[in-house]
């Protein structure tokens, strides 16, 4: 099973870092803003799904 850190979601990192930056050097667009915020929450679903898979994994072998 493939983690949150597969190629897209490094390249989704790569991407926040550089809307990141952008945004601290005061040059991001309202366009840039909403792609960040987007790709935030992208991330944050990717990873909460998979460590909801990892613990009913878990649980699963508790319970056989």
């Amino acid at each position: 099973m493939a983690g949150p850190h597969t190629s897209t979601a490094l390249e989704n990192e790569s991407e926040i870092r550089d809307l990141v930056w952008r945004a601290l050097d005061g040059v991001a667009d309202a366009k840039s803003l909403r792609r960040l915020e987007t790709l935030v929450m992208t991330q944050q679903s990717a990873r909460r799904a998979f460590c909801d898979v990892a613990c009913l994994e878990s649980h699963l072998r508790q319970v056989r």
